[in-house]
């Protein structure tokens, strides 16, 4: 579309919401599109995964028009975080968040859903410091003048939400801190308590979350389990903060001793025993792995099904083809090393059946004639589950986590809203 317009007529041009020039290719059957934007002047390039979405300009042009109106919350809003230095504690919805520390976090995969929302976050930092960014005339609650835009893109989510209340996001929400400050400010930035910028995405009714964190330069990015706990960057930020009291040897409610960090803590330390969890090895998985790996597989043989008819099998598409399609987005997430298997499952509970071969598995049941479709994440004890019976509606049944079938069971586990599945047995 060359025409160098906002998304919709309705925005006017700024800064905040600059005109682009969208533009889309199919190469070899291969999707490729992105945009030129800039204000007043376009003057930069921006790639959009195009998987899933129709392959036009005018298409891109439909997913920005859905952000612009929230990208003034991301520049106008200051933090609720850092407001009068302390963070608001508003309650959330649902129960208060699990603020336990599950062990260390992990250094997002590279390419990994976190990792691409954090390296658009290292793009804007652009090796400064955070007081280099405020000296040239940065906003304290946003000192790298973070762009909605961008991270909303890389989330692949189409919302900003408020970060200060705490409340569960919603599918296609993103929340985040864009100050950089310690966890809930209440920390003495330093080597071992570095300054963090905690954010959080549903997408598809899976949440990621993460942060970015560096001193004095912010330059790392780590992911955060955050199965069972409420989907929000307030969230990250509260566990953090309790991670940082265990660094210190003291309460996260503590004040910060006028010496500066908490005495105690041995020099050259690592963070509360640190591990690396960075590598999946096919062998071990948590709930919250088993539930990255089955969306991450569905989401593959989605994209396959939307280019052949919405068919997850047929003359067109076959097995081999949906499998590869898995394997790759599951090579994205950082799950590469699980098992998809080589041929489809004769059932639902034969895909459900509890592994024995002590690796983590992905299996596949077709159902309607190949128009549905389970993908099931399994160990030896658990899985978790992305399914779609187009006879019981459009909604898919999801199951988070669930004991897998023994040998004998009857039962097929159910997801949020679903019913037992007795077609397929």
């Amino acid at each position: 579309l060359p025409q160098f317009n906002t998304p919709d007529p309705r925005f006017g041009m700024s800064d905040i919401s600059p005109a682009i020039i969208p533009f889309a290719a199919n190469i070899g059957g291969t999707c490729l599109g992105g945009y030129a934007t800039g204000y007043p002047t376009p003057d930069r390039v921006i790639a959009l995964d195009m998987a899933g979405m129709e392959c036009s300009a005018a298409a891109i042009a439909r997913q920005l028009a859905a952000t612009y109106p929230l990208k003034e919350a991301m520049q106008a809003k200051p933090s609720p975080k850092s407001a009068a230095g302390k963070p608001v504690l508003g309650e959330p919805k649902s129960a208060a968040p699990d603020t336990s520390f599950r062990g260390p976090t992990a250094v997002a995969a590279p390419g990994s859903d976190v990792d691409r929302v954090g390296q658009q976050i290292l793009s804007a930092v652009a090796g400064r410091s955070a007081q280099q960014a405020l000296d040239g005339g940065a906003p304290k609650d946003n000192p790298f003048e973070l762009d909605a835009d961008p991270l909303l893109l890389a989330a692949r989510v189409y919302f900003i939400a408020d970060a200060g209340d705490g409340h569960p996001l919603e599918p296609s929400e993103l929340s985040i801190f864009p100050d950089y400050v310690t966890p809930g400010a209440k920390f003495t930035p330093s080597d071992k308590t570095p300054p963090i910028m905690p954010f959080a995405f549903n997408r598809g009714g899976v949440c990621f979350g993460g942060y970015v964190t560096g001193y004095p330069v912010p330059d790392k990015v780590f992911a955060l389990d955050m199965h069972g706990r409420t989907c929000s960057a307030r969230t990250v930020d509260e566990v953090m903060a309790v991670e940082y009291a265990s660094r210190a040897g003291r309460d996260a409610g503590s004040p910060v001793p006028s010496g500066g960090p908490a005495a105690g803590q041995p020099a050259g330390a690592s963070a509360a025993g640190a591990t690396d969890e960075t590598v999946f090895d096919g062998v071990t998985a948590t709930d919250h792995d088993l539930e990255r790996i089955a969306y991450g597989a569905y989401a593959g043989a989605y994209n396959q099904a939307l280019k052949h008819g919405n068919f997850f099998s047929s003359g067109d598409l076959n097995y081999a083809a949906l499998r590869s399609a898995m394997r790759n987005a599951l090579e994205k997430e950082g799950y590469g090393a699980a098992n998809v298997e080589t041929s489809p499952a004769a059932s639902v509970a034969a895909a459900k059946a509890c592994a024995t071969d002590g690796r983590i598995g992905v299996r596949v049941a077709f159902n309607s004639n190949g128009i549905g479709i389970s993908v099931v994440a399994v160990s030896a004890k658990r899985l978790s589950a992305y399914e779609y019976f187009p006879e019981q509606g459009s909604d898919l049944v999801i199951t988070h986590a669930a004991d897998c079938l023994g040998p004998g069971s009857a039962a097929v586990p159910t997801g949020e809203g679903g019913s037992s599945d007795t077609r397929a047995r």
